[in-house]
């Protein structure tokens, strides 16, 4: 919305042929100034705005409702005359004369808020030039808090460097009726003096993200090696935060290029096709014969010694792709569920050497000769502290016709790929965290 003028004088008795004066009548003699709020549009992303003192750690303390942007930059108010009217003359602009809503604010002389009046009904100022628009201000006990019952209002403000332009003020109307507006100016919402990129969140004042609230998933390159981490705390005014290793698990470094930001397991497990990235790489075999259903048959495959690639004792199991949680099994179901099952980890320290055995239900061949699909995430621990995470991928091939399983010619295999000598993937220089 533009607006060609906006003025503001003492008196709003006369008016002009131009404009459309706005005459806010007290007969409280405590209010001395007078705020006017005229909205320019509703801020379509916000749901509400926090005045200060509201606690971040609160379930659900951000007070919701209708939020409108005002009209310019500076600070419309003006003082309350001898017959109680304070006076606004409003012009139409270039491109709109439509007051969308307006809302007025009585202060008394230290500032307190006594009083308001809004006005949420649409008017056009063409047809109105040359008239005045009269609202009465009465008082009402005015709390600074959000609350039920009675109609409460809030007002806040940063000052501003130049005292002839004083920077518009932030108010929450809360009606009896527990519906809440919001007036704030486009520029700084929550009128705490922060804008982008010092601002963690625009509609909440000097905003402290809770220490305990779980920022989102970074990856890190710490000590030479992509690790997974997560974000420092946010906090108004301070630079955006940085990602912070969690000491946790090192991922391949391919995953440091292509899952950020953020991170997320579903993006290692994308990359999982990438030739460069370090993954478990499983290719099983399915027969067809006399048995009821195409079957993998129940056998395991050969053992992976990580020791050989990794220099130190560990342990094996798998991380499930949501909740972190160690497990010893993978979904590997397809897509369109004509193979559904498990890979089950077998083999396990002191000889550091694990391999795979099959659950598998088929019910169709795959379509093509080979199948592949890129599921979940392998993780190895050493002496109980995490410290690698890779992609797995499944391939299914068509392993012929037999008469029964133990005449089966081959079995799954497994393996890590690419081979860590060929890559120099800082996975495998990862330090052992604990």
């Amino acid at each position: 919305m533009h607006w060609c003028g906006l003025l503001i004088i003492a008196v709003a008795a006369c008016s002009a042929a131009d404009s459309v004066a706005i005459e806010i009548e007290t007969h409280d003699p405590a209010i001395v100034r007078v705020e006017l709020f005229i909205a320019a549009g509703p801020c379509t992303t916000c749901d509400g705005v926090a005045p200060p003192g509201t606690d971040p750690t609160v379930a659900n303390a951000k007070p919701l409702g209708d939020v409108s942007y005002v009209v310019g930059t500076d600070r419309f108010d003006t003082r309350v005359d001898s017959d109680g009217i304070a006076g606004f003359l409003i012009k139409p602009g270039a491109q709109t004369s439509t007051v969308p809503k307006l809302a007025a604010i009585g202060f008394d002389a230290n500032g307190a808020p006594l009083g308001f009046v809004v006005d949420d009904t649409s008017f056009d100022l063409e047809p109105l030039l040359g008239t005045k628009r009269r609202y009465q201000l009465e008082s009402r006990t005015v709390q600074q808090a959000m609350g039920t019952g009675n109609d409460q209002i809030i007002t806040w403000r940063t000052d501003g460097l130049d005292p002839a332009h004083p920077a518009p003020s932030c108010v929450a109307i809360v009606r009896h009726d527990g519906h809440t507006e919001f007036f704030v100016p486009e520029a700084d919402p929550d009128c705490d003096g922060f804008v982008a990129p010092n601002e963690c969140d625009p509609t909440w004042y000097k905003y402290k993200q809770p220490a305990g609230s779980a920022p989102p998933e970074c990856l890190v390159t710490d000590l030479g090696a992509c690790q997974i981490g997560k974000s420092g705390t946010c906090v108004d005014g301070d630079s955006a935060p940085a990602c912070t290793s969690l000491d946790k698990f090192c991922v391949p470094q391919v995953a440091c290029n292509a899952c950020m930001p953020p991170y997320s397991e579903t993006c290692l497990t994308s990359i999982a096709t990438d030739a460069t990235a370090t993954h478990l790489h499983c290719q099983i075999p399915i027969f067809t014969g006399p048995m009821t259903n195409p079957t993998t048959c129940i056998t395991a495959s050969d053992l992976i010694s990580l020791d050989q690639l990794y220099a130190t004792p560990c342990t094996v199991g798998f991380v499930q792709a949501d909740n972190g949680n160690i497990t010893d099994s993978i979904d590997i179901t397809t897509t369109n569920g004509d193979i559904a099952g498990t890979l089950v980890r077998t083999g396990f320290a002191p000889a550091c050497s694990f391999g795979f055995s099959t659950m598998i239900t088929v019910s169709h061949i795959p379509t093509s000769t080979t199948a592949t699909i890129a599921k979940g995430a392998l993780a190895v621990t050493q002496n109980g502290a995490e410290t690698l995470l890779m992609p797995v991928v499944v391939t299914y091939v068509d392993g012929g016709a037999i008469t029964d399983c133990l005449s089966a010619p081959t079995k799954p295999m497994c393996e890590i790929l690419p081979a860590p000598a060929s890559t120099g993937d800082t996975l495998w220089s990862c330090a052992a965290h604990h």
